[in-house]
């Protein structure tokens, strides 16, 4: 049985990294539906993909679409023209890669890909910001390899309802010293500097950098994990949304205690993963979490769909201890070694 419309969308998108199609659709980047046919061409559907195929009169060779392919980008004649042959149409001119004059019927796939690799659409042509050479997205294009941003980096920023209830945790931010760690575009800072926080913020992705830098954030331009508080001071609060994979928000959690003054707090989102994995770090965790009296409140996947994620996270508030001298010995695990630390309060 031949899969929806929307469904096989979701499963194309799968395979480029996504978790579904819905930011696609919403965003414009595709429309689900029957694409066009000229006259002497028929249409049959790949029932495994749910692809749309096109047979033409002419030629035994066909061509397929993608689900939901904008009709607007395909005419008649073009329709046996291979993916590959259609990117080696596209140019490179001024930082930008510039579609051809003629139509292209892979355009949607084309377009979704560039958008992987960081581009924006404008008038024929996909932008880069500052940080991400076109040319080189160009180049991987053509060899098959264009990297997804999002999922290298675990660039999933924070909607602004979730930004909120971080910010919100926490209480009064007023006059009080904040740090967002692995900040990419501040959504968090916002929240926190419209409540009178005096911010401070590390990112080392050079394009999200920019970003901060033109809303006026000083920035730490450094790996989160690779600075000591002996470098930027301690603070009364940490607001944060880390990277999730391999356990790598229990490490920047732990990471980020060293930075609190005794008595302040850290309120984080972070992934499901630790609470139930048998890994020695998230036993560890949440041995830690306990000691320190954390509130865990579970977010329902789909919170994240606007950042191009639909799994579950959630949410995690604790306070460090008043009384000096505590230390909580805590095993964790970096870039594939096991090492033993000590986080003093």
């Amino acid at each position: 049985m031949p899969l929806s419309n929307t469904r096989a969308a979701d499963l194309y998108y799968q395979r480029q990294g996504y978790d579904d199609a819905e930011l696609q659709i919403r965003e414009g980047l595709i429309h689900i539906g029957v694409p066009d046919i000229a006259a002497g061409e028929s249409l049959s559907i790949i029932a495994d993909e749910g692809r749309y195929q096109i047979h033409c009169a002419s030629s035994t060779a066909a061509s397929v679409k993608v689900t939901g392919q904008p009709a607007t980008k395909g005419k008649p004649g073009v329709g046996t023209r291979s993916l590959d042959g259609e990117v080696a149409l596209l140019t490179e001119q001024d930082g930008c890669i510039v579609l051809p004059e003629e139509a292209l019927v892979h355009y949607a796939e084309i377009k979704s890909l560039i958008i992987k690799g960081g581009g924006l659409y404008d008038r024929g042509a996909f932008r880069f910001p500052n940080g991400i050479d076109a040319a080189t997205v160009l180049s991987d294009l053509r060899s098959g390899s264009v990297t997804n941003r999002k999922q290298e980096r675990q660039a999933f920023f924070t909607p602004l309802e979730e930004a909120h209830r971080v910010c919100r945790a926490p209480g009064d931010l007023a006059g009080l010293r904040v740090l967002e760690p692995s900040a990419g575009h501040g959504a968090l800072a916002d929240v926190a500097s419209s409540a009178g926080a005096r911010l401070v913020l590390i990112e080392d992705d050079p394009v999200s950098v920019r970003v901060l830098r033109e809303k006026g954030y000083d920035v730490v331009e450094r790996d989160f994990l690779q600075v000591n508080p002996e470098e930027i001071g301690l603070f009364d609060v940490v607001v944060a949304n880390p990277p999730f994979s391999r356990l790598l928000d229990v490490t920047h959690v732990l990471h980020m205690a060293r930075f609190v003054k005794a008595g302040g707090c850290i309120s984080t989102i972070m992934s499901t993963a630790w609470e139930t994995s048998s890994n020695r770090r998230a036993v560890a965790f949440r041995e830690f979490l306990t000691a320190h009296n954390a509130t865990v409140t579970e977010i329902a996947a789909g919170a994240f769909k606007c950042a191009g994620t639909g799994i579950a996270t959630t949410h995690v508030f604790f306070r460090v201890p008043t009384q000096s001298d505590r230390t909580v010995a805590v095993e964790t695990e970096t870039a594939g070694k096991q090492e033993q630390f000590a986080i003093e309060f």
